[in-house]
């Protein structure tokens, strides 16, 4: 059994570009020229992400205060 032969590399995803001319979406792969393909615009933006990193945080440690937010009087 040659373990080589089973190994594929991982498909590589689209990422999604917003063209800063005509704002269209465009879906761009790692080799796929930057261009946008409406206009031929070449200055794209990579779109947000919609995770919510920080509402994450508050949910998984709602008592947490940092201690840099402490007052010293506060601390005893």
């Amino acid at each position: 059994m040659d373990s080589q032969k089973d190994i594929q590399p991982p498909k590589q995803q689209p990422m999604i570009y917003i063209c800063g001319e005509c704002h269209t979406e465009n879906e761009i792969k790692a080799r796929d020229p930057i261009r946008c393909r409406e206009c031929g615009y070449r200055i794209m933006y990579k779109k947000r992400t919609k995770r919510r990193i920080l509402s994450l945080l508050n949910n998984a440690w709602p008592s947490f205060t940092p201690p840099y937010l402490h007052h010293p009087h506060q601390m005893r």
